[in-house]
């Protein structure tokens, strides 16, 4: 019976292993100048249709496509994907695509520079963009394209990030090392050749390490085990109160910014945005937030008008639960009075604290995403979903 499930081992492999795009090409970055110039070719169309769209960022642009050998017209929609800055690119031909088939993308385009000249302060996690000196690509960036079978018809599709069976080559002249998805960082240029789901990028002139399989990027020597101890034991907590399993190894990351002090998950990268001088974060209320995306964002993605609701509330409200069963509520207690002062400010007409709206509206009454604040979405609905 043996060489029967061996067989079938290898059927069944094979089988997932078709049911994903072939994203291969090269990639060429200069950190000096700003660029990023893609040689991308698409393949294995498992899903037969004659209509695709591409999604990418806008800062990048898509100078031509062919399929197979043949020159082929496209449309660019610059309004469907707002939230994550970026381009639909609509594809209509005349016959259905084979599995044999492929689409050639020559991509180029820019990336703003951050440094103590030129000061960020509206940097974002789905910009693309060098924090001093190290490119940042988010997994949410669309840094490459994202190919969709038939037209993207609501939000709910733009966040559908596919895993790809990847062959790519980045290179870059000026950087020191490249990091990719869950790889190590590498000296250019840097292979990534697996299947894999939407990619994380750094690259640039950075210290790294590694300890029980994690990479530490720019991450000072003294926060290495505290990170270490402190992931292990939200992640054993977390696990533990919703019995589900996310990943074992984080990656970790610190670059600067001018755009105060945030973190976010970029599975399986955690990076965190300093001022630039400051040490590492490794808070309980800052690692347990983004620790909790693995669950709200990746575990479960939300589609609708509650869309910051379900992702950021409830990240927030299960980072308020673990301090609480760990004891450890200094800051929870802080934002708490802090709510309290606000809460009694805007009875008196008052929609605004330091430039931040602070207007909350309800969530049976949310007509778009954007309505629900960022003041709402971290502070009045977390403190909600505690008291239920």
């Amino acid at each position: 019976m043996k060489p029967f499930f061996i067989v079938l081992f290898f059927i069944l492999v094979a089988n997932v292993y078709s049911q994903s795009h072939h994203l291969i090409g090269d990639v060429d970055i200069s950190i000096d100048k700003g660029t990023i110039e893609e040689k991308i070719t698409i393949t294995n169309f498992y899903e037969p249709s004659n209509i695709y769209e591409i999604l990418l960022n806008n800062s990048l642009k898509i100078n031509s496509i062919h399929l197979n050998n043949d020159l082929i017209n496209f449309k660019v929609d610059t309004t469907k994907a707002p939230l994550h800055n970026s381009n639909v690119y609509h594809i209509e031909l005349e016959d259905i695509l084979k599995r044999e088939d492929s689409l050639k993308l020559d991509i180029s385009g820019t990336f703003k520079i951050y440094n103590e000249v030129n000061k960020d302060t509206n940097v974002g996690n789905i910009n693309i963009a060098s924090n001093y000196g190290v490119l940042k690509a988010a997994v949410c960036s669309y840094w490459y394209p994202q190919i969709q079978k038939g037209i993207i018809k609501d939000f709910a599709e733009l966040l559908n990030l596919k895993k790809y069976q990847y062959d790519i080559t980045l290179k870059s002249k000026d950087c020191e090392y490249i990091h990719i998805g869950d790889e190590r960082p590498s000296k250019s240029p840097c292979r990534f050749n697996k299947e894999y789901g939407a990619l994380m990028l750094l690259a640039g002139n950075f210290k790294w390490t590694e300890k029980d399989n994690s990479v530490f990027i720019n991450i000072d020597t003294s926060k290495i085990d505290p990170l270490l101890n402190q992931t292990q034991k939200i992640k054993n907590y977390y696990e533990t109160l919703l019995n589900e399993p996310i990943q074992s190894i984080f990656s970790y990351a610190k670059l600067y910014t001018d755009d105060g002090d945030w973190a976010f998950n970029s599975k399986p990268t955690i990076v965190f945005m300093k001022p630039k001088g400051q040490l590492t974060n490794v808070s309980a209320s800052f690692l347990s937030h983004e620790i909790a995306h693995n669950y709200f964002g990746y575990l479960y993605i939300p589609k609708t008008n509650l869309y910051w609701f379900y992702l950021e509330s409830f990240a927030e409200y299960f980072s308020f639960k673990y301090q609480i069963a760990t004891h450890n509520t200094q800051m929870l207690q802080n934002k708490y009075f802090n709510l309290k002062i606000t809460s009694f400010l805007n009875r008196f007409f008052i929609k605004k604290i330091n430039g931040e709206s602070i207007k909350f509206v309800r969530l049976s009454q949310v007509k778009n995403r954007e309505e629900i604040t960022g003041y709402q979405r971290y502070n009045i609905s977390p403190f909600q979903l505690l008291g239920i």
